[in-house]
């Protein structure tokens, strides 16, 4: 894998996809661009997973185009779709090696021996797995499966790579440094990436482009930080991060924690009236919760910031900017 890899942009258009009498996908569009990292977002039954598998092939559109560097790939038997598939199960085979279980997709595409050994051995020194390359997968941790199953994934040099929940089945800590390195790969490599997850903090960290589904559509698509400062609903709002809904009828606005603070309001500013219920230290940040009528909210405040934290059931005043409020029509 000595040369970059180009990542292919993929264009999805009117993708339609229905099991029986019950519609899963609902005629969604999607652009991602070349080389980018882009995550499918969304609980489970959402339809994230279904538009995957629709465009590894795993699944049969019921109508639409898949077009990936402008071929459409909608009708395209899987094995020449050149798509990298990394599973969370992983899907290594148990009783090869992992130089074998990482060579497999090239020797199914009939390559050289000598050109087999170079790629496999690059794509091992890339995963940092060179040392165990005749070890099986039995014999190494889930975070060294979990690389081989991605060596094995990009030693094809796939047009696009799709990732199925990949890290849902290691802990809190791998499942953060496999993230970095994931990260680090995709910045070396320039491979487009199509991501799926639950997890909105992995989905915030990993990628260029998040997806938000609900119900088989597509509730908003943006970078990140769009998303994050200025959701298209509620929905997106609550499902990607923490919210406080503070309005009702015609005046539905929301404010993050870490915009509502504690004190009360000046010019250009909103006022929320609480009582406050706990106070949680977390070492950097200061977490108050607090009850506003019939609705519990939360503020993170810096903990060098608070001189005295408020006693629970103590009268307290909050406010926000107004540039941070998130307002939406009824």
């Amino acid at each position: 894998m000595a040369d970059t890899l180009l990542g292919k942009a993929v264009s999805i258009r009117a993708l339609w996809k229905s099991y029986g009498p019950q519609t899963v996908l609902h005629g969604l569009d999607l652009e991602v661009a070349a080389g980018e990292f882009c995550t499918l977002l969304g609980a489970s039954g959402s339809g994230k997973t279904t538009m995957l598998k629709v465009i590894a092939g795993f699944e049969e559109a019921d109508s639409g185009r898949i077009d990936i560097d402008g071929r459409d790939i909608a009708r395209v038997p899987v094995a020449k779709r050149n798509i990298g598939m990394v599973f969370q199960n992983y899907a290594l085979f148990p009783h090869m090696s992992v130089r074998k279980n990482i060579a497999f997709g090239l020797e199914m595409r009939g390559l050289s021996s000598a050109e087999i050994a170079k790629r496999t051995g690059e794509a091992m020194e890339l995963v940092e797995l060179t040392a165990f390359a005749d070890r099986v997968p039995g014999a190494l941790s889930g975070g060294q499966q979990q690389r081989v199953a991605l060596a094995r994934a990009l030693v094809i040099n796939p047009d696009i790579l799709l990732m199925d929940e990949p890290l849902g089945a290691l802990d809190k800590n791998l499942r953060q440094s496999i993230q970095l390195q994931i990260k680090a790969l995709h910045r070396e490599l320039g491979v487009t990436i199509i991501y799926v997850t639950h997890d909105q903090e992995e989905a915030l960290h990993l990628s260029d482009r998040i997806v938000v589904m609900d119900k088989g559509r597509i509730a908003q698509n943006g970078s990140p930080q769009e998303l994050y400062r200025r959701p298209a609903s509620p929905f997106v709002a609550g499902f990607l991060g923490e919210c406080n809904f503070l309005g009702s009828g015609s005046d539905l606005w929301a404010v993050r924690p870490e915009a509502l603070r504690p004190g009360p309001a000046g010019a250009g500013q909103r006022q929320v009236d609480a009582v406050v219920e706990s106070v949680i230290f977390l070492g950097s940040v200061t977490k108050i919760v607090a009850r506003a009528g019939e609705r519990q909210i939360t503020s993170v405040v810096g903990s060098g910031l608070i001189d005295r934290a408020p006693a629970a059931g103590s009268p307290l005043p909050f406010h926000a900017d107004e540039r941070d409020v998130l307002a939406w029509p009824a």
